[in-house]
């Protein structure tokens, strides 16, 4: 079974009013918080100095054979992963200078999602709530925006290892263990497509174009006939199979598991942004640690941990009314 008849299929049995549901779910919103998250996150990559992040890593790497901490050494062997899946255009500066590259894929994502907001969010929001109106671009254009929310999460809990000393490691969860591991690969073949064939202006909003050129770009549903019976997996390519995926798939890869519905697509938007968080909150504790507890800075820290852990409540609601 193809991935297209997965999700298909998977709209074919929501009934008809679980599916208006959806109608609650807009993509602006979610849009533009992913454009934060993606910033945000750059701006915490640009902290650090390219050449302390280098050493960083260089540490990591010695940590990792010494230690036995098993957080420690699936952060190092990860990057390493992550290496190997880059595109050759792409590798020499992310061995060189991770910080220098982490930065330089995050801006051309957040480039790419404000390209979106300027093409076609008012397409995607007139078409957010029914399966007759959403089409194969808006599949593609929600999952780059899923993904690019993954890989914004993928990359704090990979600075995360940076403080992942020995014994502080217990606050890793074998979730967050799991999402680092698990995403290397998918995350550096995304960073290498971002870097490179979407790398410059409108590089992605007129990759997608191509699907109405190829004829392609049909309705999810149009009367009795659904999109697998219109298209074939292999008319489309990697790139595109793997935005789809990201958006409309079970995180974990499980093409069986497809969460084919807007509202589905919203709520995991909304569980990468609280992973996002717990990562940053695992941070600033680790950054707490020694410090005296009358200092400002400690007290700046657990002001800010506050912050984190409202705006996780927030979000849990937000998740919890789907």
């Amino acid at each position: 079974m193809g991935f297209l008849t997965s999700i298909t299929d998977f709209f074919k049995s929501k009934p008809a009013s679980e599916a208006r549901q959806a109608d609650k779910y807009g993509v602006l919103d979610p849009l533009m918080s992913t454009i934060e998250l993606v910033r945000s996150t750059k701006d915490y990559v640009a902290n650090f100095n390219s050449l302390q992040i280098k050493s960083q890593f260089n540490l990591l790497t010695a940590r990792a054979s010494a230690s036995q901490n098993r957080f420690v050494k699936l952060s190092n062997q990860t990057y390493l992963v992550y290496l190997k899946a880059l595109d050759s255009g792409t590798t020499p500066l992310a061995a060189r200078s991770p910080g220098e590259h982490l930065a330089v894929v995050l801006e051309k994502i957040a480039l790419n999602l404000e390209d979106i907001e300027r093409h076609h969010v008012r397409n995607l929001q007139d078409a957010t709530v029914s399966v007759e109106t959403l089409n194969l671009s808006s599949l593609v254009l929600l999952g780059y925006i899923k993904k690019s929310a993954d890989y914004a999460t993928w990359v704090m809990l990979l600075l995360a290892a940076l403080y992942a000393e020995d014994e502080a490691s217990d606050r890793f969860t074998p979730h967050q263990m799991e999402l680092l591991t698990t995403g290397a690969v998918d995350n550096g073949r995304f960073a290498s497509l971002n870097a490179l064939r979407w790398g410059h202006p409108g590089g992605l909003v007129n990759d997608v174009a191509t699907l109405k050129k190829r004829g392609l770009d049909v309705a999810v549903k149009n009367g009795d006939i659904w999109l697998d019976e219109l298209v074939d997996d292999r008319s489309l390519t990697a790139p595109e199979q793997m935005m789809i995926t990201a958006g409309f798939v079970n995180p974990i890869g499980v093409i069986g598991s497809a969460s084919a519905s807007v509202g589905s697509w919203y709520v995991e938007l909304l569980n990468s942004r609280r992973e996002w968080i717990v990562t940053r909150m695992t941070i600033v504790q680790a950054k707490s640690r020694g410090l005296d507890e009358t200092s400002p800075e400690y007290q700046a820290l657990r002001k800010t941990l506050a912050k984190y852990a409202d705006q996780i409540t927030k979000l849990e609601r937000q998740i919890a009314r789907g």
